[in-house]
């Protein structure tokens, strides 16, 4: 999967590995993937916050950036994540769950 080096040869810490993939990885399509997959994953409406649009927007850019390196996710998958970035004032997690449940 990554390219041949003696990671633990030469790292001592988790942030010494990361930094050695980052370098083998960097300007490829695979580091774009990485990245743009942390970010579907980790991006997330704050509580409080009114900027639902933006969050939204937000998250369809991350959708395109991994469409344009050749990684395809399904809507379904996208639209999961986004659902799981909002807040739990918005209800929204439980309720899926519940419908989902209700629907097999």
């Amino acid at each position: 999967m990554f390219p041949r080096s003696n990671v633990q040869g030469d790292c001592l810490a988790a942030k010494d590995v990361w930094k050695t993939f980052k370098d083998q990885l960097e300007g490829q399509e695979s580091y774009t993937r990485i990245g743009s997959l942390t970010l579907l994953y980790t991006t997330k409406l704050e509580e409080g916050s009114l900027d639902v649009d933006g969050y939204v927007k937000s998250m369809e850019a991350i959708r395109r950036r991994l469409n344009q390196v050749n990684l395809k996710l399904p809507q379904e998958l996208v639209v999961l994540m986004t659902l799981m970035g909002l807040p739990p004032s918005f209800g929204t997690q439980e309720e899926f769950w519940n419908l989902e449940r209700t629907f097999p």
